[in-house]
């Protein structure tokens, strides 16, 4: 990956939207979701969702696909390894184990709140 393409990978991470669209579809594996599931999960008009998906495709981090009428978005993986080899590429110099990320699971989830405890109000006298 050459330096101009990994700076318009990583443009196209810089929204809100076009993130969420590529954490969600990073689940799907090669299957995909069809665009109309992707924006009702998301909660995106159609044509924004439109916009970003074209955004995250010319950056090569997503693919697409014909499914009979449907349009299928998946993750463009050897992308998204290019872009990751491309940080980490000198990464740590000689200690390049340094660079393996660590693979929570809990990190990505919610975490519960804990409940709080409300003080009693005190008594006043009749």
């Amino acid at each position: 990956m050459q330096d101009l393409d990994a700076i318009d990978a990583f443009k196209s991470l810089a929204h809100e939207s076009r993130l969420r669209i590529l954490r969600l579809l990073s689940k799907q594996g090669d299957v995909g979701l069809p665009a109309g599931k992707i924006a009702r999960k998301l909660g995106l008009p159609d044509a924004t969702l439109s916009y970003h998906v074209n955004e995250l495709l010319k950056a090569g981090l997503l693919r697409d696909f014909h499914k009979g009428a449907s349009i299928i978005f998946s993750l463009n993986v050897e992308g998204i390894k290019g872009l990751l080899g491309f940080v980490l590429n000198d990464c740590c110099g000689p200690q390049a184990e340094l660079c393996r990320p660590k693979i929570n699971k809990t990190a990505t989830a919610t975490p519960t709140p804990t409940p709080t405890k409300r003080k009693a109000a005190p008594k006043t006298a009749k």
